[in-house]
Formats: structure tokens, C-alpha cells, sequence
């Protein structure tokens, strides 16, 4: 019977592939890392796979590798993410843990042209995650970039924006619990499928730098 389902699900989900790299660095550099396969059994409905790393590059402690299977349910800009992570630390403390999460993420990118090279644009993005690891914690991120674009070739674009940014989370971490206004300049190659950024910003908490690689087919 289970050879049956499984058989059965396969033959009508449509496979999906999401890789996403990101580095940053402001202070302390981070990188993150991930590659989600999922199947499309329904327009909106998923179930995934997706492993990846969480790296805080001068201090390993607190950098661990993870796998986790999920579910995704998508409506428009709008997707819901609920998975279970078997996360591996790289250093001392615990060798392995156990956490589930629930993310909750809204993304958009709104423009207007102003001539064949030149348009302004707005990219709101928000998230919030539930997370039964570091005691329950509720973690909410928001910003909005709002500037003009330049159509340097058909797939490369450089965009000038002004960025506010604020973060908030349950269990008050200091590094959370957070607003900033940044100027920023991006690079960006962008195709249907995949897209290579490079952002250089500036604001309250000084220089922040972030390189970014989203590849979704």
C-alpha cells in the first residue's frame, strides 16, 4: 500500500529545485546556505527536502550544517514554510539537535518605467519564523527598498535604493532587536531562472556588505 502512494505521488508532482547562497558581512561576517527540492503536487502545495548551513565565520560555535524535510504552501508573493531540522554543530556544544519551524514570508518587486533605461522601483520584503529552538523563539525581519534602476545590458541592472530595515524577536537578542536606515548600490545579473547580486550599504550601524546567489528552476 505504501509502494502504492508513493508511486502514486511521484507520478503526478512536478519536481522544483531552489538554491540559495548568501554572504554578509557587517562586523562579524555570516554565510548561509541552502538547496530545497521539492515536488509540486498542487498549484500552491509542496513538499520539500532542503539542506544547507548556517556559518558565523569567526565564531564556528555557533555554526552547524542541517537537514529538513517540509511542506510549503504558496499564494502569490505569499509562502508558508513549516519543516523539522537535524541540525550537526561544527564546535563544541551540543553534536546534534532537534528544532521545528514555521516561516512565514511575503516578497514582492513593484516598478515604473521612466524611460527604456532608466525605472523606479519598490521591494518589500517580510518574514517572520517560529522556531522551538533558543527557547521557542519568534523572530520577525522586515524592509522596504525603494530607488531607481538601470538597464545596463538585458540582464544586467544597477540599482541605487534607500533601505529601511528593522528586526525584533521574543527572546531580546541585542543583535536582533534593531532598526537601520541604509543607502545602498546593487549589481545585479538576473535571468528567468536565477539571478548573482552584490550589495555595498551604508547606514546607522556603518558598512554592510552582502553577495547573494538564487538559482530556482
Amino acid at each position: 500500500m505504501l509502494l502504492i502512494l508513493l508511486l502514486t505521488f511521484f507520478s503526478v508532482a512536478t519536481a522544483s529545485t531552489n538554491f540559495y547562497s548568501e554572504n554578509s558581512y557587517q562586523d562579524v561576517g555570516f554565510s548561509q546556505t541552502r538547496l530545497r527540492g521539492g515536488w509540486d503536487i498542487a498549484p500552491s502545495f509542496a513538499p520539500y527536502l532542503q539542506l544547507g548551513q548556517d556559518l558565523t565565520l569567526n565564531d564556528m560555535t555557533s555554526s552547524f550544517a542541517y537537514v529538513a524535510p517540509g511542506l510549503q504552501w504558496k499564494l502569490g508573493p505569499v509562502s508558508l514554510f513549516g519543516e523539522v531540522r537535524v541540525r550537526r554543530f561544527y564546535k563544541e556544544g551540543p553534536n546534534s539537535a532537534f528544532d521545528s519551524r514555521l516561516l512565514l514570508v511575503y516578497g514582492d518587486f513593484f516598478s515604473k518605467l521612466l524611460s527604456p533605461t532608466f525605472s523606479l522601483f519598490l521591494e518589500p520584503y517580510f518574514e517572520t519564523v517560529f522556531t522551538t529552538a533558543d527557547s521557542n523563539n519568534v523572530i520577525a525581519t522586515g524592509f522596504a527598498r525603494t530607488g531607481v534602476r538601470a538597464s545596463l545590458t538585458k540582464k544586467l541592472f544597477a540599482d541605487l535604493f534607500l533601505e529601511p530595515f528593522g528586526t525584533v524577536d521574543r527572546v531580546k537578542h541585542p543583535y536582533y532587536n534593531k532598526v537601520d536606515l541604509r543607502a545602498s548600490a546593487r549589481l545585479l545579473l538576473a535571468a528567468d531562472t536565477w539571478g548573482l547580486g552584490a550589495i555595498a550599504s551604508y547606514g546607522l550601524f556603518g558598512w554592510r556588505g552582502l553577495l547573494s546567489l538564487l538559482v530556482d528552476s
